[in-house]
């Protein structure tokens, strides 16, 4: 991610979600070969159309969408390598949230069908499978916005309010302290990202950052809310309280 001295880093990289469903529940899946840019947007062309046929099957919508969970993650390191060309990392973020997005509106909707008509349909699954894409679709258009489109404010900041109304939303749906956690980071992260353009900003990522702190230090994702708080209070010119972070 751009930090706020134009520094360039990874963002705290979740687990997959299917760490939280299914069967990477208790190991990380295997790490993904490394990829040139354009094998990344030769796969995700080729599929595509699987993810469009695969629409009316739960269990091959649930597979593609964690797949697609990767792909973000891939997405992510490419976006960080300044080798990497601008015009076909573009292709790859809007390939991969359009994916994403095809399947997050359509389980979502059927989520909602399934509450108007209890007992017709699957509701759980249903939502499962909408969080399997909305999770990793928060996080690239966090990572777009703050990377592929740096410098280009009109788009980059659609992609961090929907990025944030993603973040928020799901943690709403699945309030699990670790998932909460997770979202309270990129959503702090967005926050922190919109405050280039909006400085108020600074306070809402602020706010984040110390909802994750709260929870202590023994939490996955302490450290990198801790370090990305200092950060932010420097950016601001500010001296962070000495009791935050003192646990």
């Amino acid at each position: 991610m751009r930090l706020l001295n134009d520094e360039i880093m990874l963002p705290f990289r979740r687990p997959g979600f299917g760490l939280i469903f299914g069967a990477c529940a208790l190991m990380l899946c295997g790490a993904a070969q490394p990829v040139t840019l354009d094998e990344f947007n030769s796969k995700l062309s080729a599929l595509e159309p699987k993810v469009a046929a695969a629409l009316s099957d739960p269990a091959r919508t649930r597979s593609l969408a964690r797949r697609l969970d990767r792909d973000e993650t891939t997405l992510a390191q490419l976006a960080a390598d300044p080798t990497s060309s601008r015009d076909g990392l573009q292709q790859a973020f809007h390939s991969l949230q359009g994916m994403l997005a095809l399947i997050y509106v359509a389980y979502e909707q059927r989520a909602e069908q399934c509450m108007m008509s209890p007992g017709q349909c699957d509701y759980g699954t249903a939502e499962e499978i909408a969080l399997d894409a909305e999770y990793p679709l928060a996080w690239s258009e966090f990572e777009a916005a703050a990377t592929i489109y740096a410098d280009h404010g009109v788009r980059a900041r659609p992609l961090l309010e929907h990025a944030i109304n993603h973040f928020t939303r799901a943690t709403d749906v699945l309030p699990t302290p670790n998932f909460i956690r997770e979202n309270l980071l990129g959503r702090a992260y967005c926050e922190r990202e919109l405050s280039r353009y909006d400085r108020w900003e600074y306070r809402a990522a602020i706010r984040d950052f110390n909802r994750v702190l709260e929870d202590g230090p023994k939490t996955a994702q302490y450290e990198s809310a801790l370090k990305a708080l200092k950060e932010t209070y420097a950016a601001m010119n500010y001296i962070m309280p000495l009791e935050v972070g003192s646990r």
